[in-house]
């Protein structure tokens, strides 16, 4: 499962999934067709017309469900799910990939759907492209299940940039739910979290390994409420690879077998607001607008 917040309209973000005009800029320069009704099919083509992967459409409903299956040559079919719900200015975008059996797709599409999205927050928020994606693309691959989650997005800016809006304050409380980041950046010096608005420390950690502006390791354990601060702290790392026009921040997310499921949910809910939020401002100079995380 993949979920990233646009600041867009359902209507825009639809037109951008399903037209090809649009999908060329995100979609490592592939035109994606999607018919208009169930039924109909869905092909990724090539400039030369040559069909890269096809299937067949699932679901259409415009503008909040859109299914089809995803038919690469050689291989079972798999099923490609997208589905858009409004927060106020905001859209929340979830894509879940359904695999009925492991295949070389699978293995390459945890690494593929991070750029593709990335790239089409950045067109429809920012009228920009990321710039040209290597392929192969070598890497992480994006994976929020079990107890070590792993969150992938490409952000067109400098990797010291990057490195910035994560340790200074003034920017982590505009995309981090009012946070304000403070740490003297040292090996095993302490990285906070504080309130913005008075009510003290959220999160404290540890710093056990930082390279600037590529890596930052640090433990993370909330205090600000009672029935956190007994738990074991998670392990967080920030990994920041530049390429050309863009950099891809990975943040891995490893969580302590004593940790209950129960509270598993925060990070999963949380870390895509994070990411999209700095996304946002890094590449449009406005925050993302608040979101309602009960939704």
């Amino acid at each position: 499962m993949y979920v990233t917040y646009i600041k867009t309209t359902p209507e825009a973000l639809w037109q951008a999934l399903t037209h090809a005009e649009f999908s060329e800029s995100y979609w490592f320069g592939l035109r994606v067709e999607v018919g208009s009704k169930v039924g109909d099919r869905f092909e990724t083509r090539n400039q030369d017309g040559t069909v890269w992967d096809e299937g067949e459409v699932l679901v259409y409903d415009r503008p909040s469900r859109l299914s089809y299956s995803f038919e690469p040559s050689g291989e079972p079919p798999s099923r490609v799910d997208f589905l858009l719900e409004p927060f106020g200015e905001v859209v929340r975008l979830t894509l879940t990939h359904r695999f009925t059996e492991r295949t070389k797709t699978f293995d390459e599409i945890g690494i593929g759907w991070p750029p593709i999205l990335s790239g089409l927050k950045s067109l429809l928020e920012a009228n920009s492209t990321l710039g040209t994606v290597p392929l192969p693309i070598e890497g992480p691959r994006h994976d929020i299940s079990g107890r070590e989650r792993i969150f992938v997005t490409y952000i067109k800016a400098p990797a010291e940039r990057i490195w910035q809006a994560l340790t200074d304050g003034e920017f982590t409380k505009q995309y981090m739910f009012g946070r304000r980041a403070e740490s003297d950046l040292k090996p095993g010096s302490k990285f906070n979290y504080w309130f913005d608005d008075g009510h003290g420390l959220d999160v404290t950690g540890d710093i056990l390994e930082i390279d600037a502006p590529h890596r930052l390791v640090m433990t993370w354990q909330v205090v600000s409420a009672e029935e956190f601060r007994n738990l074991p702290p998670s392990r967080v790392t920030y990994e920041i690879d530049s390429f050309v026009d863009f950099c891809r921040l990975t943040v891995v997310e490893q969580v302590p077998d004593e940790i209950p499921e129960k509270y598993l949910e925060g990070g999963k809910k949380g870390w895509p607001v994070i990411l999209s939020g700095l996304k946002s401002l890094l590449e449009t100079g406005q925050p993302l607008p608040a979101i309602d995380m009960k939704g």
